[in-house]
């Protein structure tokens, strides 16, 4: 027979519905030590009960599961609701302490406050381990939060279910994981409106229309922008406006409704300037300087970049500061600034290296080969190489229009 601990926590263990857990979890379901809990785990391993799926981490195989979840339909209705709630709260509160160490700034103010916040937490001291435990528990995250949303859970459990899709939002956006994506991000959207938190409900609109805009699905990319900004207007809430006539504006561009946008985007600069917002200022700034690439208005281009890239840097937003950068390349390369055109794509690609953005690194080597292609310089094949990797990696679209500029460039140099 097992001792009492290892009893108790192989029951408990049925009601997590993740793929595995860490002693850290345990911990704070069962309301014990994380050291205590660590060695009730080994005991189950040695049991042969749990297996090791990667040091730390511990799962069990099917038919394990299925005895676990037997076990914890015998623990009292009490037990299991109290036990639930804290993993609950323990990954909402691990997720957004890892959340908050990622190099994008977030653009809302959401008050993440779990009712039980867990004694003994994973070491995030910077974003690289940020990354690495939302690497680990991003199919732990998930699960909690279709747990949470599930018919029969507590109602109180709704703010697990919009928050949790909330905390891993820029992580799956760093990672390019647009699939998992917009499906956390419908659910997330459903509990939201069930819940009936109006700022949830902005949240989750909002994400979903930069979700769907990922898949090119801009018709419905706007529509969801459009009720954000609906939204946001009926609260009052400026910072919430700015954001939304941004990303209205750019849907709008991208649909080739060029007056309408540039009109949003100004309107957003200034409610941005009302409300403080030096992120939304700066996001303003950039979409009106890619407006004015588009329409080859170099040097206006180039003024609203630079000025984006300044307040970018101030508020510590890495990922936009490295998107900017990629972008004024371009306008620097159209505008004959060859040399210029280079620095500024390889500060961009030092930028993303340094927020650890894979996709933005990505980004910076697709663009740093456009430049030196288009100037014949030599070292286009080998960005190309490298930014097709990462984009593949990632599972990333752009991998096929790398691949075709990859494909034409080896056609034409050996470099």
């Amino acid at each position: 027979a097992l001792p009492p601990l290892p009893a108790r926590l192989l029951a408990l263990l049925g009601l997590h519905p993740g793929p595995d857990v860490t002693a850290l979890v345990v911990a704070a379901m069962a309301q014990v030590r994380v050291g205590d809990a660590q060695r009730a785990l080994d005991a189950l391993t040695a049991a042969n009960l749990l297996s090791v799926n990667e040091p730390g981490r511990y799962g069990a195989h099917d038919l394990v599961r299925v005895y676990m979840r037997t076990l914890a339909a015998e623990l009292p209705a009490a037990g299991r609701h109290e036990a639930t709630g804290r993993m609950l709260d323990y990954y909402l509160h691990c997720a957004d302490l890892a959340d908050g160490r990622l190099p994008v700034t977030r653009g809302s103010s959401v008050r993440v406050a779990p009712e039980h916040v867990p004694v003994e937490v994973p070491k995030l001291t910077g974003s690289a381990e940020a990354i690495a435990w939302l690497d680990a528990e991003q199919g732990n995250i998930i699960a909690a939060a279709e747990l949470a949303a599930a018919p029969g859970s507590d109602p109180k459990w709704l703010v697990h279910a919009w928050q949790l899709p909330y905390t891993l939002s820029r992580f799956l956006w760093m990672r390019a994981d647009r699939a998992t994506w917009l499906r956390t991000t419908e659910a997330a959207l459903e509990a939201a409106t069930t819940l009936g938190d109006p700022e949830a409900r902005f949240v989750m609109l909002f994400n979903l229309g930069i979700a769907l805009a990922q898949f090119q699905r801009m018709d419905e990319s706007l529509a969801r922008h459009r009720e954000a900004l609906e939204v946001a207007r009926a609260s009052g809430d400026v910072n919430a406006q700015a954001r939304a006539l941004t990303t209205v504006a750019d849907m709008l561009q991208f649909l080739g409704r060029v007056d309408e946008s540039e009109a949003s985007y100004r309107e957003a600069l200034e409610v941005s300037r009302a409300a403080g917002s030096r992120w939304a200022e700066a996001n303003a700034h950039h979409n009106l300087g890619l407006l004015h690439l588009a329409s080859r208005r170099y040097d206006e281009a180039k003024a609203w970049l630079r000025a984006a890239v300044t307040m970018y840097r101030e508020v510590g937003e890495q990922c936009g500061e490295s998107t900017c950068h990629t972008d004024l390349a371009m306008v620097l390369l159209e505008s004959g600034e060859g040399a210029e055109a280079v620095t500024s794509a390889r500060t961009a690609l030092s930028v993303a290296s340094a927020a650890a953005s894979p996709y933005h690194q990505a980004m910076a080597h697709d663009r740093l080969a456009t430049v030196f292609d288009r100037q014949g310089l030599p070292g286009a094949v080998a960005h190309w190489q490298r930014a097709l990797a990462l984009f593949t990696e990632l599972g990333a679209p752009e991998s096929d229009q790398v691949r075709a500029r990859l494909a034409r460039a080896r056609a034409t140099t050996s470099v």
